[in-house]
């Protein structure tokens, strides 16, 4: 992230995920949240708002991607 603006959007997206959170908290603690949902709600938003490409939107080979899986 270069610039503050950049910053203020990472912050917005942050607080959404979190409120997102703490309105759902009990979904979230059943048994049956599993950790694909779990990186579909909240980890991958988080990295793509620190401006990773998860999704390899890039469309590099896997040595070059930024986000290895």
């Amino acid at each position: 992230m270069s610039s503050e603006n950049d910053f203020e959007v990472f912050k917005r997206e942050l607080f959404r995920l979190v409120d997102a959170f703490h309105k759902n908290i009990n979904h979230y603690k059943e048994e049956g949240y599993v950790e694909s949902s779990l990186r579909n709600d909240f980890l991958n938003p988080f990295w793509r708002a620190l401006g990773w490409d998860v999704e390899n939107r890039a469309g590099l080979p896997q040595p070059l991607r930024e986000v290895q899986l």
